[in-house]
């Protein structure tokens, strides 16, 4: 946990499971307790010690890693917190150690997003101690989790039906959570959220003028980190042991009235259920997250296999059907389909999760958790009449069936969001738009047609794409092309066709990728004539034909 770290963060409430924390991680740099001389002095003290560095597999670190305390005031118990706030802070006095107290007001919060407290609390809460963690120059985040903390949370998520992933519960070891981009159904930053929420938002951070308005800013990721560590040393031990630990070094430590507060649902787990449970089993604390730890095991075996699998049915980029800018990955619906639904529901996963990566260069949960909703929503995409449709996930994530393929696109790495309007002419006859690259040339003879033709057929039988190369009618021609995405409801006769047709339509017919065809390029003339689009025929107004004299030859090619 603390092997080659440059300096911890402790999050510290104020109570004993937090003051246990931070009197462990200062022994151990003191290399005092277990870990130096005095190790025999309180035989409860040094069993907690002994336990907690054989569970992180610590030794004494070199350097030793410099400790920050953090405590955030979620203003949520009047006096008491501001009480807690200065008890933490007087306690990082006398142990000599820097500190950050912050204050927020989660209510104010939670009720401009319409959302529970308690998930407002988390999210605002890891937020602050990321950004902490960037502002103190630390690359672990220290929390004092229990053993009996794991246990609540793996009940907590069996009786709300979780699956493998959910009832691992907590890591040792991990990403930092963050805060979902945004609570509108597309799941982009900020919709779904009034300005005057917003504002309100703001105001309860306006105590700080570094600290980011969460839930909608996530915090910038540490310079010289792809993300800091959050580290749970006291997992193997229980909330019993904790008190004991206290009672015999001596540790005051604030105690949290809300505990007994059986409004949270953690609160009816601790306060109701476990006493029930103990009555059966004693050691049901052990018990639960001993389970928690094995299904932790299995699903890292079923996380990497599915890896595996969607390795396998990864589709090579072409720049046609997806663009290869990071941000963009296809998959092929035929394996996705063919998978035990267990192995589907976890590559849907995995997919998500790399694209965002991929597309944001960092490695962290989050972004907006996906769900069990979220990816029954993308199964519901591999049905064979669902080509063209997508949905649109947290963490501004597309996904998109098309044809043959399943693409997972991030909104913020797309190639063609940007409107764009580029002209192409004799004197400037290369041009880049819209994810291909264009060549025109002008005036060219007519004999030219013949190896035009058999270099259109050579195209298809390499790639499968038509229409990549057109023969136009020189003489038909404006000296200037525009090159511009599709417009709605725009029509064009073709080659091959009687009448006019909606270019949507046709897009559908020549088999353009359905998450590209909003902004696929277009040529046309100035005043907005349609000429031609790759993979599209030309119109027939334009297109060489047997009377033309001279021909304009142009091209395109993915990018």
């Amino acid at each position: 946990m603390l092997d080659g770290a440059a300096g911890v963060l402790v999050a510290v409430s104020g109570g004993s499971d937090s003051v246990v924390l931070l009197d462990l991680l200062v022994r151990l740099k003191a290399g005092v307790g277990c870990w130096g001389p005095g190790a025999g002095e309180n035989r409860e003290a040094v069993s907690v010690e002994m336990r907690v560095n054989k569970s992180s597999n610590s030794r004494p670190p070199t350097p030793n890693p410099r400790i920050h305390v953090a405590h955030l005031d979620h203003m949520l118990r009047g006096r008491d917190s501001a009480e807690d706030a200065e008890f933490v802070r007087g306690l990082a006095d006398r142990l000599g150690l820097e500190s950050t107290i912050r204050s927020v007001d989660v209510r104010a919060i939670a009720e401009a997003c319409g959302r529970g407290i308690e998930e407002i609390a988390r999210e605002v809460r890891y937020d602050f101690l990321h950004t902490v963690a960037r502002e103190a120059g630390c690359d672990r985040i220290a929390v004092g989790h229990t053993m009996t903390d794991q246990a609540e949370t793996f009940l907590m998520r069996l009786i709300r039906g979780a699956g493998l992933r959910g009832l691992a519960a907590m890591r040792p070891v991990s990403a930092v959570p963050r805060a979902r981009e945004g609570e509108g159904e597309k799941g982009r930053r900020g919709e779904g959220v009034r300005r005057d929420q917003q504002q309100t938002i703001e105001r309860s951070a306006e105590h700080s003028t570094q600290w980011p308005r969460l839930p909608f800013s996530p915090s910038p990721l540490l310079p010289f980190c792809t993300s800091p560590l959050l580290i749970r040393p006291l997992l193997c031990i229980t909330r019993e042991e904790v008190d004991a630990y206290c009672k015999e070094r001596g540790l005051e430590f604030r105690t949290d009235s809300t505990n007994q507060n059986l409004h949270y649902t953690r609160n009816q787990v601790r306060n109701k259920l476990f006493p029930a449970l103990r009555a059966i089993n004693p050691r049901i604390v052990e018990s639960m997250a001993r389970a928690a730890e094995n299904i932790a095991g299995d699903q890292d075996v079923l996380d990497n296999l599915a890896s595996l699998r969607l390795k396998e049915a990864r589709l090579a980029s072409d720049g046609w059907r997806h663009a290869d800018d990071g941000g963009t990955a296809a998959y092929s619906v035929t394996e996705l389909r063919k998978q035990p639904a267990g192995m589907r529901r976890r590559m849907i996963i995995e997919a998500s999760r790399l694209t965002r990566d991929r597309a944001t260069c960092e490695k962290r949960s989050g972004s907006g958790e996906i769900i069990s909703t979220h990816v029954a929503a993308v199964e519901d995409l591999l049905e064979s009449k669902a080509s063209g449709k997508h949905i649109t996930l947290p963490g501004t994530l597309e996904v998109w069936r098309e044809f043959d393929a399943l693409v997972f696109k991030h909104l913020a790495r797309a190639i063609d969001d940007v409107p764009y309007q580029t002209a192409i002419s004799s004197a400037c006859p290369d041009a880049e738009a819209g994810g291909f690259a264009f060549t025109l040339h002008r005036g060219q003879p007519v004999e030219l047609l013949k190896s035009t033709t058999e270099e259109t057929q050579g195209e298809v039988q390499r790639t499968g794409r038509d229409w990549m190369i057109v023969a136009l009618d020189d003489e038909a021609l404006p000296q200037c092309l525009m090159i511009r995405p599709r417009r709605p409801g725009e029509r064009a006769q073709v080659v091959g066709q009687r009448q006019t047709k909606k270019l949507k339509n046709l897009m559908i017919e020549h088999r353009i990728p359905s998450s590209r065809r909003a902004n696929w390029p277009v040529v046309t003339t100035r005043d907005g004539c349609y000429i031609w689009s790759p993979g599209l025929p030309p119109a027939l107004k334009f297109a060489a034909h047997d009377e033309t004299q001279r021909v304009a030859i142009m091209r395109a090619s993915a990018i």
